[in-house]
């Protein structure tokens, strides 16, 4: 099973030499996280258990949209996207229609 890696939110200042060799590990050094600039709001990552027909058709959907957009823009799609969306919409449903919606 492999590890995640750890997020490193301090300082990304490289240690004076005599610190790294005292630190020296076998543990690869700590990267800041990446960002886009373009980026709206801030992502946490997470786990939930899909059903497995809810995943396949998941993986229908974003086979069928890769399959229909231009080469150079298929890595733009990510199947976090596409259930940010539906969860997003589940929710303005709910706000909007209350006991009436689709939850």
């Amino acid at each position: 099973m492999s590890r995640r890696k750890t997020l490193n939110l301090g300082s990304t200042s490289p240690a004076p030499a005599a610190e790294e060799e005292k630190n020296n590990t076998d543990a690869p050094e700590p990267q800041a996280p990446k960002t886009k600039k373009s980026a709206k709001e801030d992502k946490a990552r997470i786990t939930h258990y899909l059903s497995t027909s809810v995943l396949s058709e998941l993986e229908e959907i974003y086979d069928e949209i890769r399959r229909r957009l231009p080469y150079s823009e298929k890595s733009k799609v990510k199947k976090s996207h596409l259930v940010d969306f539906a969860i997003d919409n589940l929710v303005k449903d709910y706000y909007k229609k209350g006991d009436k919606s689709l939850i």
